[in-house]
């Protein structure tokens, strides 16, 4: 089967990795032809470039170039992919009338988070334009299909995945101290964009608390955004190397090593790649309840949900498990299991390919009513090692 994957850039970003590891796990023996189709030039997964699949760049003139309709209606009437999976939003407005045109089956994955969305807001529109052109809405959580009101019966979830590649090799850890004068014993961390849909206000507050009772402790956010300058100039002079906005970091992994704890404080969120990063290396979690969060941690077993806005529940959290050594350990351990078992990079393959299957066969009804029987477990082999695609 030939898919063309549309997406608007390859930014350092959740569902732009998520894409950029499937296109890695997916370049051989498994019998589908990947097209990427890139609506800017960037693209900071470089390795993407060395798979050996082909890559189209349709870089829009401005946001809502209308001439992409054209050119993707010409790129795929010259490739005649089976399937055209869109990424994004605004790629599914441009893919769903080209698919329709053309006969193609659309996977419509433009949903990536769990915020509730406003009626008449840009997802809004878009959702309503495209749901009823897309042959599958691919979501990355069960709660993110419930916010956007997706139609039920052509709608399905696939979590995203960890690949263990990515933290076989770290930057030692005494080079990432001493590049940034950390010297306490204990780090809390939080990784996520610097934006309005994330609670670092929050952050901050809790930190100075928290600082302002014991020296044992440094906080380090890494992440960029609109707000970020905005964050650091939350910080106390007297706090500002234990309390420290590192900026964008391509080496994360390394710097997740670091932490006793990490955070994720938002308003919203799906599958959170940076939960998965702390739960693959073994640390305990303390994260906002709702959406896709409560998908991947258990509260109180692989670390502490919370509800927004409660500086006082996440300062006692943070106090708890720096005290307890022992059940942070414990939570450590059980949510990177929790990732080797049940959100592996093999599985979330494994599952699309199916989904795709499912897809030009007809069967999506039937994958469906099989993907909610616990019984049913995907063959994550499969996307490695069937010579055959599964078409009829």
């Amino acid at each position: 089967m030939k898919v063309l994957h549309l997406v608007d850039s390859l930014v350092m970003g959740g569902k732009e990795r998520r894409l950029a590891e499937f296109l890695k796990h997916m370049r051989s023996g498994c019998a589908v032809e990947n097209h990427l189709v890139v609506l800017s030039e960037i693209v900071d997964y470089a390795y993407v470039r060395e798979l050996g699949i082909p890559i189209t760049y349709l870089k829009r003139a401005y946001p809502k170039d209308l001439s992409i309709f054209a050119k993707l209606f010409s790129l795929c009437r010259q490739n005649k992919p089976d399937i055209i999976h869109s990424w994004e939003s605004m790629c599914s407005v441009y893919a769903a009338p080209v698919a329709r045109l053309l006969n193609i089956k659309f996977i419509n994955a433009m949903i990536s988070n769990a915020s509730r969305i406003r009626i008449g807001g840009r997802k809004w529109v878009r959702a309503r334009l495209t749901f009823p052109f897309s042959d599958l809405i691919l979501a990355n959580s069960r709660s993110g299909l419930s916010a956007y009101h997706a139609p039920p019966h052509k709608s399905a979830h696939v979590h995203n995945g960890f690949d263990f590649d990515r933290v076989r090799v770290l930057d030692p850890a005494y080079e990432i101290r001493s590049a940034h004068g950390i010297r306490t014993p204990h780090v809390v961390g939080m990784v996520a964009s610097v934006d309005h849909r994330k609670d670092h206000a929050n952050f901050v507050r809790t930190a100075i608390a928290i600082c302002a009772k014991r020296n044992d402790v440094s906080f380090i956010a890494i992440g960029d955004g609109p707000l970020l300058n905005r964050c650091r100039r939350m910080v106390p002079g007297p706090l500002a190397d234990r309390i420290l906005f590192l900026g964008r970091r391509s080496n994360v992994e390394s710097y997740v090593q670091l932490f006793t704890i990490g955070l994720l404080l938002t308003y919203g969120e799906g599958i959170s790649n940076a939960i998965m990063e702390y739960m693959a290396l073994g640390k305990p979690v303390i994260a906002t309840l709702g959406g896709g969060t409560s998908e991947l941690v258990v509260d109180k077993q692989t670390g502490f949900l919370i509800p927004s806005n409660t500086d006082a529940r996440l300062a006692e959290y943070i106090h708890d498990l720096l005290d307890n050594p022992a059940l942070a350990e414990k939570m450590g351990r059980t949510g990177k299991e929790r990732i080797k078992s049940l959100f592996s990079i093999e599985k979330m393959c494994a599952e699309i390919l199916a989904w795709y299957r499912a897809c030009l066969n007809g069967k999506i009804k039937q994958l469906r009513a099989e993907a909610h029987n616990p019984a049913v477990r995907f063959e994550t082999a499969s996307f490695s090692k069937n010579p055959a695609d599964g078409t009829d």
